[in-house]
């Protein structure tokens, strides 16, 4: 079972301002690799390397203008789980425990921060087929996780989902198949946050792009990052073609 590192960065706020962060498509699974040769023949199959993966993520020019001073900071794993928990669906759970879905052959991801957009970028390759799958678990899941609420040392903060593949949007004309999900963090009922993520899977690779802000997140920035996102994917694979 693949493990996912979704929520990061998170903790509550006393003005209810913003550092309710959820990321999106990270594996965090400290458990070893029953075949340690396996990562080296999904490269040779794929002809992808780690490094490929690294020059498939989206970078300063990618998303420079949309807000001031963002700037590459280290990826951080946040610790909300299950137990935080204390309304929704059982799937909710297992989002929140990052135990759902199909373990990646590989991964890279990076991150920026701004004073008011945080963006976010994480590229996964999957055995053959499993990149399908892959997407496939994550639509699943949430077609029964919708809303959940969670605890954040005390403050209750409520989570509503909502989800729709990319091409019954404009513009997304992106890759092989895809889906965007967006977040909305409320307490009390007062919006405190939007996130929002969009998956496009290219043959067998996932390349996520994220963006979270506590203003109004739109195609100006989510379709500007899948695009660039895409773009830069599918230079790679060219060059390894």
């Amino acid at each position: 079972m693949k493990t996912r590192s979704y929520f990061r960065a998170i903790a509550p706020a006393a003005a209810l301002s913003a550092l309710l962060l959820v990321t999106a498509c990270g594996s965090d699974d400290s458990d070893p690799d029953p075949d340690p040769t396996s990562s080296e023949t999904a490269e040779e199959e794929s002809s992808l390397s780690k490094s490929d993966l690294e020059d498939a993520l989206l970078t300063e020019d990618d998303v420079e203008g949309l807000d001031d001073g963002l700037e590459e900071v280290d990826v951080t794993e946040g610790d909300i789980s299950g137990d935080d928990m204390v309304d929704g669906d059982e799937a909710c759970a297992e989002f929140l425990d990052d135990d759902y879905g199909l373990e990646e052959e590989e991964k890279a991801e990076t991150e920026f921060e701004g004073p008011v957009v945080t963006v976010y970028s994480t590229v996964e390759l999957y055995a053959a087929g499993e990149a399908e799958e892959e997407l496939e678990a994550t639509r699943d899941l949430f077609s029964d996780c919708a809303t959940f609420t969670v605890d954040l040392d005390g403050q209750e903060v409520t989570v509503d989902v909502q989800t729709i593949d990319l091409g019954d949007l404009d513009g997304y004309d992106v890759g092989d198949e895809g889906m965007a999900v967006n977040l909305d963090f409320s307490v009390e009922g007062t919006p405190v946050l939007q996130q929002g993520f969009t998956l496009v899977r290219i043959d067998d690779v996932l390349t996520i792009s994220g963006a979270a802000t506590t203003e109004t997140l739109g195609d100006d920035i989510m379709l500007t990052i899948t695009e660039a996102a895409v773009d830069r994917l599918e230079s790679v694979l060219e060059d390894v073609a």
